[in-house]
């Protein structure tokens, strides 16, 4: 089973890489020893063409990789302070543990358990 998975708002394309804003939560997926960190405050770069073909990148979008790229080893570069300091990292992270099968199909929404 072939699908994207969005990591979050993208905040520059140049050079043939893609800059994401990423929040806490895809940041303790890359680091899992981190403690929270305020959302937005941590960029991930990474090569354009490990993008969806499907839903390329746009500046203010949400950024999507697809699931079968993630399953590979592939390197981004982490500023995790926001300070311009871009460390090394492994992006297989970001699909480590995920069952694809656990996941709604678009546009359902889980029902309330109450009534």
């Amino acid at each position: 089973m072939s699908f994207d998975i969005g990591i979050g708002k993208c905040c520059g394309i140049a050079d043939g890489y893609v800059d994401v804003s990423l929040d806490s939560a895809m940041v303790s997926r890359l680091i899992p020893t981190q403690g929270w960190r305020k959302s937005g405050s941590s960029t991930l770069r990474l090569p354009l063409r490990l993008c969806s073909q499907k839903r390329p990148p746009v500046v203010g979008d949400e950024v999507y990789l697809p699931q079968e790229v993630l399953a590979k080893s592939q390197k981004g570069s982490l500023d995790l302070h926001g300070d311009g300091n871009f460390a090394s990292v492994e992006l297989m992270a970001l699909v480590k543990d995920l069952d694809p099968r656990a996941m709604n199909p678009p546009g359902v929404k889980p029902r309330s358990s109450r009534w």
